[in-house]
């Protein structure tokens, strides 16, 4: 379990630095789709960042954590 979650860190800052890489490379060849989707790669990255970390409770609430 515990390398699961070292592969799923690293993923995320994989897609972080993938993200950073296109909004300069968007800035220093003047094409700015490139400084988009490196936005918008952020703002995906972040957003499945924060359904990571609320989604499991969320489902331990509805399903329970087993017997009583």
């Amino acid at each position: 379990m515990g390398y699961a979650v070292w592969m799923v860190g690293a993923i995320f800052a994989g897609a972080l630095l993938i993200s950073i890489g296109l909004i300069v490379a968007g800035k220093f060849f003047h094409i700015r789709m490139l400084s988009m989707a490196g936005g918008a790669g952020i703002l995906v990255t972040f957003g499945t960042l924060l359904l990571y970390l609320i989604l499991p409770g969320i489902m331990r609430a509805m399903y329970g954590a087993g017997c009583f």
